[in-house]
């Protein structure tokens, strides 16, 4: 499912350590002026977000190589019953304030074996986009600027970080 980014001005402002306010009270993902790792501070455990029963089902921990080439999101249970295979694997292909328009923390990744393909028959290629230090979607390259999946939300044990009911800032 597409979103439309839009910030919650209180989470924002509470959260999102790379973020800006603008007049209106909204936040806005950093510039790149206040630099952050993305590689660092995208480590963890993350669940898509589910209201109460956020990091309860299947969560997934995001490592990456020591290089940074690869990038792992290694989940709880099977992604897929037949093989039980549990770790999906990206390569990252660049990452930082370059890649989507007012956007500064964001890798660019190719999922192995993708089979998802573009209007033109390519592979998709998808962009991590962290929102704040508790949260972050994925956007597909070939969809519009600021269109992105349901929110994923850093996980605690079975607490999640960040509250995020659906509706909110889609």
């Amino acid at each position: 499912m597409r979103r439309s980014i839009r910030f919650l001005p209180v989470i924002a402002a509470v959260t999102c350590a790379a973020c800006e306010l603008l007049p209106n009270g909204e936040a806005k993902p950093g510039d790149g002026s206040i630099a952050l790792d993305v590689f660092k501070e995208s480590l963890g455990t993350w669940a898509w977000a589910n209201g109460d029963s956020t990091c309860r089902g299947n969560v997934h921990t995001l490592t990456f190589s020591p290089d940074r080439s690869a990038m792992l999101l290694t989940h709880r249970e099977p992604l897929d019953t037949v093989t039980g295979q549990r770790v999906a694997k990206y390569r990252v292909v660049a990452s930082g304030n370059q890649i989507l328009p007012g956007l500064a923390n964001v890798i660019r990744a190719r999922l192995d074996d993708e089979t998802r393909t573009t209007d033109d028959g390519k592979p998709v290629v998808w962009d991590l986009v962290l929102m704040t230090p508790n949260r972050y979607h994925w956007h597909r390259t070939d969809w519009p600027d600021g269109a992105v999946t349901k929110p994923l939300i850093r996980c605690d044990g079975e607490r999640a970080m960040e509250q995020w009911q659906e509706g909110e800032g889609t």
